[in-house]
This record gives C-alpha cells, structure tokens and sequence, in this order.
C-alpha cells in the first residue's frame, strides 16, 4: 500500500467513525488526521503510473470530501482546522485539477463530464489547473470542452492567471485554443497588465502579438 493509499484509507475512516466530532479534538482522537488530510494529495502527485481508483472515489464521495475540507482547506492552507466555510460547488474535478493530478481528472471526466467543475478559491477547474501551471491538466480540459474564457469572479480567467504567473507555455496553449485575449478581470483589469505588473516579457510580447490592449 503506497503512502496516498494509507492517508485516503486514513481519511475515509473518520468520515465513517462515529467519535468524529468534526471540532479541533479530532486532532487528538486521530493523531494522524492532520498530515493525511494535508498531504494526501502531495503524495498522489508523487505517483508514477498505477492506478487512482482510490483517489476518484475519495473525491467522488461527497461525505468524505466534506470531512476532508473541515480538516484541512486546500484553497487557503493557512486557514485553521474545522473553521472552512464549505461551498456546495466544491467539486470532485475541482480539486483533482488544482492539484495536478491529471490521471484522476482524466478518470472523472470519463464518468462525469464535469469539465467547467467550479470550486471556491479558484472558482472553476480551468482556471484552477492554470493558476498552478499544470499545462497537461488545462489541454485536457480544453480537449474535453471546457470554457477557455470563462470568468473566476475576483480572479479573472485562466489566460490572466498564467500570464500572472509566468506560465509562458500555458498563455501559448489558450491563445492556441482562441482565448479572449482582453477578457477583463482580476485584480489588474487583463492579462497583459497582469504580465507587465510580473515584468514576464515574453508573454508580454505573446500577448501583444494577439492584440492585447493594457486596458
């Protein structure tokens, strides 16, 4: 049994246990709650080939994907146990693509379909998978169908998050794929101000070969 395996299995009994109190002396009555439910996914990310059923189902279950989100918030790591305001839009496709896990979001949208999956932080997967730079994630989004200029509230859209963020083969991939390239949004207006904030002149000059305007 690999360490993912462990934390998962770890996890999914105290969803089921009933001394679950879902209050900080959970900690106590399960030692190893926290680092299951902080570095679950890390070690999943680890994983070379194999298989992730036990990672899909994981995060197909509503009740342990729940419990799990008391724990620990992805989203804001900072954030204290047990204090995570749950979005009922936290989705199963959400979190495999924040985390990179391509092989699992490959395996849900096989059974779902979920492809514009929202969440909290990053509000949908797209957005999500671009804003961490996992460029495999975001083209299997887009090959799946996913909306490449959708908005994220606060945060703007994916093409703005890459460009944010440095992520030069991400920008190419959605200019690749007809993003809107003025979409407005985040905290900066687009993604060319975005760009030029970071200083990241490459993208600079993608984003201005395809008619982006610092507006």
């Amino acid at each position: 049994m690999t360490i993912v395996d462990s934390c998962l299995t770890y996890l999914q009994h105290y969803n089921s246990s009933n001394n679950r109190t879902l209050t900080k002396q959970d900690l106590e009555t399960f030692p190893l709650l926290g680092y299951a439910a902080q570095l679950w996914y890390y070690h999943a990310t680890l994983q070379r080939g194999g298989l992730v059923n036990r990672e899909v189902a994981f995060l197909q279950s509503d009740a342990a994907r729940k419990s799990w989100l008391r724990v620990h918030n992805p989203d804001d790591p900072s954030e204290k146990p047990f204090q995570t305001l749950l979005n009922d839009k936290n989705s199963a496709v959400y979190y495999a693509s924040l985390f990179g896990l391509r092989a699992v979001v490959k395996n849900l949208l096989d059974k779902c379909g979920e492809v514009d999956a929202e969440g909290s932080e990053y509000s949908y997967a797209l957005y999500a998978a671009s804003g961490k730079g996992y460029a495999k994630v975001v083209q299997l989004l887009l090959d799946r169908g996913a909306n490449v200029n959708a908005k994220s509230g606060r945060h703007g859209a994916a093409l703005y998050a890459a460009s944010g963020k440095c992520y030069t083969e991400m920008v190419k991939l959605l200019l690749d794929r007809g993003v809107d390239v003025n979409a407005q949004g985040g905290n900066i207006g687009n993604a060319l101000p975005a760009a030029l904030w970071g200083g990241y002149r490459e993208i600079v000059q993608l984003l201005q070969a395809a008619g982006a305007r610092d507006v």
